[in-house]
Order: C-alpha cells, then structure tokens, then sequence
C-alpha cells in the first residue's frame, strides 16, 4: 500500500512539473517575437548599407507552439539462487525523458508589389528620396489596393444617388440629351477602378504631408470650365484606394533617417549597442547596430515595416445580394448640355 502511494505522488508531481515547465516556455519564446522583428529588421538595414539595390526579405511570424512531453520508465529485475534458495541477484532501473519543442510559423515576403514597398521604406532609412511616384509605383500600387476594397452597400448609395442627381441636373437644362453622350462624358470625367490610370504622375505627399492630386479640367453646368480635383473626380472604390496610397505614402515619408551607426568591420561596433545587424557578400560586409538612445527609432521603424509587410492581402470575393450594378461617379459633376447631332 505504501508503495502505491509513493507512486501516486511521483506522478501528481511530475504532471505539475510539466505544467509549470510548458508555461514558462511559452512565456519564454513570446517574449522572443520582439527581438525576431527588431533583428531581421537591422539585417535588412546592413545588407542596404552594402547594397542600396537589394532586395530586402522579410518573413511574417503567424502561430507559435511550445510543447513539453515527459516520459519515465522503471523496472526491477531479479534472480534467484538455485542452490542457495534465496535472491543472488537483482536489478532496479529508472529512466525519465523531458522533450521541449518551441516553433514559430513563418510566410515568407514573395509579391513584388511587397518587396518593392519594403525597399523603398529601407532606401528612405538612409536618406534616399525616393517616394512611391519614382518609376510611377503610386499607379501600380492603387491597382493591387483596389482589389481589397470591399464593395458594400453605402459605396452603392453613393454613387447612385449622386448619378441620379447628375441626371436631373442635367435635364433641367437639356430634355433631349443623348444618354449615350452622357454617359461618355462621365466615362471622360470620372476615374474608375477598372481605368488604366487610378494615380496621376506627379501626384505625391508634399513636406507637409498634404496629398495634392491633379485637377482636371470639366465644364460646369454655365459651360465656364471649373476645376476638379482627381479626388472628386473618382468612384467610390478608386477614392478608397487613393485614401490608402496615400496613407501609404505618409507612413514612407515619415520615416526617421540615419538613427542607427553603420560600419565595415566588427570593431566598429559600439559596446553599447543594443541591437547589431551584420551582412556579407562578395563585396565586403558591413555592420549596423543601434545604440540605447535610439531605440524609440528602431521600435517605430519595425512597426512601419510590419505595416508595409501586411498592406497588400489576398483578394476575396465579395458577394452582393443586390445583383449587378454599374460604377457611376461617386461626385457630383454638372456637365454642359450637350446635344446629339
């Protein structure tokens, strides 16, 4: 009886130990995210510092896991002497196993549209000038942000109801106007998801952070020409998606410059530093480190490339229990009447 409960309580203790064991290891690698985010981060920077022209990687940590499994064996084995008659020999043996597995889920960074923006953000580190108009990227970029905009029934109010108002504008000037040349005027005047071009060249965040889009010329309902701005000028969907270029581009222009030492060799490194990235190639290598009194800098730097790292997402279907609709401005534009000939 003694025995059993001996073995009761090995048990009960060894299960407690277990548990104990598992919440300290979870602890303990959820509190390494932060220094994965903050060392893949100034890598990227020594591998700019050496090559302005890298491509940067990046990879997204998704689920954790940590387990801990114990194991443990006995056995007593024994032997007796024939002609003595009592036990000549015997053999006891205790074996236990810890097993400890810590993983992170990893996706790795492979659009280009992705890549190009976290390049970007890292050319902006070291004082480039570069913004998401070079190589007319603000365009491109609208176009992948489009498809994430999701369809829901106010964006339908707000162009309907701003067409019809169009329409009955436009009849009180005009009974007979040709509704196809309605339609291809507002085909001229308007900027839509599906057109081409979403983001004029040029267009771009000015120092004070105030987005300045192009105006356009259209003719108001007197036949005086008035001017309109691109954003006026666009559906309700396009609209959104220049709102998110352009907190894009504010994010990139916001970001600090030149609050992290870079050097060529080891030594170069300070005692002090907290965090040290290290890259090398066939043309040298090159040190990055940051110090204790710019590490506010490094923390609103990750946390920028984190953002950049999850704008563009995997479109989805958007289903509507309207049916099809057409795409109509989204902004009141009084056009001239026009008639058909």
């Amino acid at each position: 009886m003694r025995h059993r409960l001996i073995a009761v309580m090995a048990l009960s203790l060894g299960a407690g130990c277990t548990s104990r064991q598992l919440s300290r290891n979870t602890i303990s690698q959820a509190s390494t995210l932060s220094d994965l985010q903050f060392q893949q981060v100034v890598n990227n920077l020594a591998m700019f510092a050496g090559n302005p022209s890298a491509i940067p990687y990046h990879v997204s940590l998704k689920d954790g896991s940590a387990q801990v499994a114990d194991s443990g064996s006995g056995a007593f084995a024994f032997a007796f002497g024939r002609a003595q008659g009592y036990l000549a020999t015997y053999a006891p043996s205790l074996n236990a196993q810890r097993t400890i597995v810590d993983s992170w889920a990893m996706a790795p960074i492979t659009d280009d549209n992705e890549l190009q923006l976290l390049s970007l953000a890292y050319r902006r580190a070291f004082g480039s000038s570069d913004t998401l108009d070079t190589d007319d990227f603000a365009n491109d970029l609208a176009h992948e942000l489009k498809k994430q905009v999701a369809v829901t029934d106010d964006f339908r109010l707000f162009n309907d109801v701003l067409m019809e108002q169009q329409r009955k504008n436009l009849k009180k000037f005009d009974v007979d106007v040709n509704p196809l040349l309605l339609y291809d005027r507002l085909d001229e005047t308007t900027i839509a998801s599906n057109d081409e071009r979403i983001i004029v060249p040029g267009e771009h965040v000015e120092l004070k952070y105030q987005f300045s889009p192009a105006s356009a010329v259209v003719f108001s309902k007197t036949g005086s020409d008035k001017m309109y701005t691109d954003t006026a000028r666009s559906t309700a969907v396009t609209r959104e998606a220049r709102r998110l270029v352009r907190k894009t581009e504010q994010d990139i222009e916001d970001i600090p410059v030149l609050w992290f030492g870079v050097g060529c060799r080891k030594k170069d490194v300070p005692p002090d530093a907290c965090y040290v990235g290290h890259y090398k190639d066939k043309c040298g290598e090159r040190y990055v480190w940051v110090c204790p009194q710019n590490r506010d800098q490094l923390k609103k730097f990750t946390l920028t490339i984190l953002g950049l790292s999850t704008l563009l997402q995997e479109s989805q279907l958007v289903t509507s229990t309207g049916g099809p609709r057409s795409a109509p401005a989204s902004a009141y534009i009084p056009l001239a009447p026009t008639r058909a000939r």
